[in-house]
């Protein structure tokens, strides 16, 4: 897959797969990245587009990985993506939040905002 943004500040959405995927993660560092694990097609736009409102609704403080859960068999396992979407929420290379199944812009809006709000305070 294509790279749509790749850039080490926040706010780049990165398609990633098995081959990339650590790199990729290395590459933002410190920052706080959103992976949203998908099954191929379905309901991509939507996605894409709910990540697109967040970045933006958060004023891109963080960035953004899709993984096509079949293109992405080894880190889907190593992940323990059993379903989609996953979004899996990440700090400095570790997982802190996950969110199972699919969720509203508000929803998700109010939960990255909560969690901007934390590190701005740190």
């Amino acid at each position: 897959m294509k790279t749509l943004i790749m850039k080490k500040q926040p706010g780049g959405i990165v398609f990633a797969n098995d081959n990339n995927f650590h790199e990729t993660l290395k590459s933002f560092g410190s920052q706080l990245v959103l992976i949203n694990f998908l099954h191929g097609g379905k309901d991509f736009e939507k996605h894409l587009n709910l990540l697109l409102r967040a970045q933006q609704d958060h004023h891109y403080r963080l960035s953004a990985v899709i993984v096509n859960k079949n293109e992405a068999v080894r880190i889907s396992r190593e992940f323990n993506i059993i379903g989609t979407p996953t979004i899996v929420l990440m700090k400095n290379g570790k997982e802190f939040n996950r969110i199972l199944g699919t969720i509203e812009d508000l929803e998700l809006s109010e939960i990255l905002e909560e969690i901007v709000d934390m590190e701005t305070t740190e």
